[in-house]
């Protein structure tokens, strides 16, 4: 994370920025999970039941808001890591774009969180 202020303030861009980029992958999905078509059980909150996963894990930070990197998922195809099968099947281009992503690694201090919120709320 590029110098922005306190340690505080770093934390409260992270935490907007993944609020932020969680809300984008559910609506672009439609609250339905990607993988099975899912929706959501009656009764329950959609939020609750499909899941905004990280394909590439959070912890890489070069990939952690990027929105290629994000599917929505029920909770049993979270769990069951089917994600890549998925991708494979029906997208091989963002397949091959996480593959490549997975071999990057970028420390967190060249990260701009800034910047990155600004792309995430015009995204919205």
């Amino acid at each position: 994370m590029k110098e922005t202020g306190n340690h505080r303030t770093m934390a409260r861009l992270v935490r907007e920025c993944d609020k932020l980029w969680r809300r984008i992958i559910l609506v672009r999905a439609g609250c339905r999970c990607e993988i099975c078509g899912a929706p959501r059980p009656a009764g329950r909150n959609k939020i609750v039941w499909v899941q905004a996963a990280h394909i590439i894990s959070r912890r890489f930070w070069s990939t952690r808001w990027d929105l290629r990197n994000g599917v929505a998922v029920c909770q049993d195809c979270h769990e069951h890591k089917t994600i890549m099968n998925w991708l494979l099947r029906t997208d091989r281009k963002r397949y091959n774009w996480i593959i490549r992503q997975k071999q990057k690694q970028v420390s967190h201090r060249d990260i701009d969180l800034e910047k990155t919120l600004r792309q995430l709320r015009r995204s919205a």
